[in-house]
């Protein structure tokens, strides 16, 4: 029993690990959809149509850099860019990480590509590079706009409310342009109060026939 247990706790140690060293199938290339060829153009750095001439693997700066190949195309008509009679492409060397197969020597692209500070041409899976063959509509749309392929593309448009109208001021009472209120008034006492009386002549009378009362009831009282 001691050995089954023990042999259980080293497989559930040794797990982590195995999960760690075991070859993960890598993922697939993963893009947005891709804009038209007037937007895309815009967010191009060269647009050109080409053929392409050789492929050759990149080397690698360092052991952890990712594989990339270089693409050689002999330059036909330029849309976009001052480019020389050959460019030379650079993409990942495989399409799980976005690289793109242009085929063999001889076929034809129009290429969007991307030019970083290096001054290095870059193309991917995510541009909207396409054979020239099924580039007839994009090629009718870039000749249209030829004039505004520099031009940034216009951000999307938003509707600004603006600030909300100040609240009105309050009119106060007996200002100008306001209605005077009713005057205030004190509040009522609730409750019992003492009125005031005049302890005039009908109150000299009152006493006067209590006296009378007080000494008939005591003569009265003495005739017993």
């Amino acid at each position: 029993m001691r050995r089954l247990l023990g042999v259980g706790i080293l497989s559930l140690t040794l797990l982590p690990a195995a999960l760690v060293l075991a070859p993960s199938e890598a993922a697939a290339c993963s893009c947005i959809p891709t804009p038209g060829a007037l937007e895309s153009a815009r967010d191009s750095d060269a647009v050109f149509a080409a053929k392409l001439v050789s492929v050759s693997d990149a080397p690698k700066a360092g052991p952890h850099d990712l594989e990339t190949k270089n693409v050689t195309f002999e330059v036909t008509r330029t849309f976009k860019g001052q480019l020389d009679a050959q460019i030379n492409i650079n993409t990942a060397a495989n399409s799980a990480a976005c690289g793109r197969n242009y085929g063999d020597p001889g076929s034809e692209w129009l290429v969007y590509a991307r030019i970083d500070d290096q001054g290095q041409a870059r193309d991917n899976l995510c541009s909207r590079t396409r054979p020239l063959a099924d580039a007839a509509a994009d090629i009718v749309e870039l000749e249209a706009n030829a004039d505004t392929l520099d031009q940034p593309n216009e951000a999307p448009s938003s509707t600004d409310p603006g600030p909300a109208d100040p609240e009105p001021e309050p009119v106060l009472p007996g200002e100008a342009g306001g209605e005077a209120g009713p005057e205030p008034t004190e509040p009522s006492k609730k409750g019992c109060a003492l009125a005031d009386t005049d302890p005039g002549a009908g109150g000299l009378a009152g006493l006067l026939g209590l006296g009378l009362v007080v000494g008939w009831a005591r003569r009265r009282r003495s005739g017993r």
